[in-house]
């Protein structure tokens, strides 16, 4: 702390330390007690890792250079402590809150739970998680039987460490000792990180990605809801159309209650809604095709030199 701060700077920094302090508490209580025998709730936590990039070379011409990205989102799930690595590259998809939401969803529809309800754990990051992508993505999950309860508890910015941090260190360290040329390579790279309960790989492909944000605008508005602001999030599916909601993670504090459904919306129609998938896939620049054809020549396999050719048409 510094030292010269003003007591009203100094009290209101201790306050935003012990926010913190008590959401982690909370998140390692979460996970020890359900992940007890009888427990009716799933535990995850979610984040989207550093991008990594390809082709890996050491030549000094390489340098300034342009390389592609390659994304990774990661879904632990606390019950059993395995996790998930959606992987895709910047071709493919972008890595805004539909795409992040996408590779959730696709997760949750792999069995990786028989509880009916879930608790998800992410940072304060309202491009990936605190959005009307994630609040549609909770509000059809319980429509359609996925969970019956989904509560979204979010971290205080600065201080969000979660597991997923820890796999991410894994994966970078491995990084360091091998060169990944194509973005299979990383794939391998992140499977092989981990001999125990190797890291579960989802390869994204464009199809996968569902265009959420048209549904959601379609349906529900959450501008009443100032989602920014709030702790926990919660939907049922006794309650459709309606969030719950704290702006803390005390207990003391009661839930509110506000319903985000569109005028003449009914919450069967977020049950049926048809959700398209994505309406294109991302170009690379002229400027990044360019510096990844002046890689190609210092590729040996010519598996890789293909991919980046076809890749720089």
């Amino acid at each position: 702390m510094d030292k010269n701060a003003s007591p009203a700077v100094s009290d209101e920094l201790q306050l935003h330390h012990r926010k913190a302090e008590k959401a982690q508490t909370i998140l390692k209580g979460d996970c020890a007690f359900y992940q007890q025998s009888g427990s009716d709730t799933c535990i995850i936590t979610v984040d989207l890792g550093k991008v990594l990039f390809v082709p890996t070379l050491t030549h000094y011409d390489m340098y300034y250079m342009r390389q592609l990205s390659v994304y990774n989102f990661s879904v632990h799930i606390a019950d059993t402590n395995e996790a998930f690595m959606c992987v895709w590259n910047e071709t493919e998809a972008s890595r805004g809150s539909y795409e992040i939401m996408s590779c959730l969803l696709k997760v949750l529809n792999s069995n990786v739970t028989e509880k009916e309800k879930l608790n998800i754990w992410c940072d304060n990051c309202t491009g990936q998680n605190k959005n009307r992508e994630a609040i549609f993505l909770m509000l059809f999950s319980t429509s359609i039987g996925l969970f019956t309860e989904i509560t979204m508890k979010i971290l205080v910015s600065g201080h969000s460490y979660l597991p997923n941090d820890r796999y991410f260190a894994q994966i970078d360290r491995r990084r360091r000792l091998e060169k990944c040329f194509v973005p299979e390579d990383i794939e391998q790279l992140i499977r092989d990180t981990r001999s125990i309960r190797p890291y579960k790989v989802v390869k994204m492909k464009p199809r996968h990605f569902l265009n959420l944000q048209r549904a959601a605008d379609s349906l529900i508005s959450t501008t009443k809801l100032s989602i920014s602001t709030l702790s926990q999030i919660r939907v049922t599916k006794d309650n459709p159309g309606y969030v719950f909601f704290k702006k803390s993670h005390s207990d003391i504090e009661d839930w509110q209650k506000i319903k985000v459904l569109k005028k003449n919306i009914s919450g069967d129609q977020i049950k049926n809604v048809q959700i398209f998938g994505q309406e294109s896939t991302p170009e690379l620049n002229e400027a990044k095709k360019q510096n990844l054809r002046a890689m190609i020549p210092y590729l040996h396999s010519p598996e890789h030199r293909e991919f980046y050719q076809k890749l720089t048409e």
